[in-house]
């Protein structure tokens, strides 16, 4: 299991059938990285056949409408696009996965002297706390917390000890973010 920016790939090394090795870990990436688009938690991606061709997503059971889409058009225009079938299983293994969602860079808008962070409209009017994986791991408390507005964003100057914070971690790929709602 390796972990390239925001992605966690996992890559068996022994398996029943040796045959597996053959799929491809750059395709395994690709995938995960075009589902993670519609997801909020990380998911993980198993090959299902020796040839590359079946794959099942393990993800949180919240993200599962999003990945199929409105009658199942995203879950058809990813295998369309990889020319794969996924099968979606839900993550009841790892809580940890399930309790944070990870913060991805397409969440953020760097401005001149602001730094804004778009969460899920879903998410309004609620308190975010912000959390690195080592904060979870010792059970710390979160880097930073913030409420979101009506349209789901939290607004910070970009020059404040957290701004500054939150700019260093995405530059440096090997930092994930997590948030949660309270």
């Amino acid at each position: 299991m390796y972990t390239f920016g925001e992605q966690t790939v996992v890559i068996p090394l022994e398996t029943e059938n040796s045959n597996y090795a053959k799929v491809d870990a750059r395709a395994i990436q690709d995938i995960t990285q075009a589902i993670e688009q519609f997801t909020t938690h990380p998911v993980v991606l198993f090959p299902k056949d020796r040839y590359g061709r079946r794959f099942e997503i393990k993800c949180n059971k919240r993200d599962i409408p999003s990945i199929l889409g409105k009658g199942g058009a995203n879950i058809k225009m990813l295998e369309r696009t990889f020319r794969v079938r996924l099968d979606i299983e839900k993550n009841e293994t790892d809580p940890f996965r399930s309790d944070y969602s990870v913060l991805k860079k397409q969440m953020f808008s760097i401005r001149k002297r602001s730094l804004i962070i778009n969460l899920p409209k879903q998410i309004r009017n609620k308190t975010i706390q912000f959390f690195t994986e080592d904060h979870i791991r010792r059970k710390a408390k979160p880097f930073f917390v913030g409420t979101t507005t009506r349209s789901g964003k939290i607004k910070l100057s970009s020059q404040s000890e957290a701004g500054l914070l939150f700019i260093e971690m995405l530059e440096n790929n090997n930092d994930r973010i997590f948030w949660k709602a309270l």
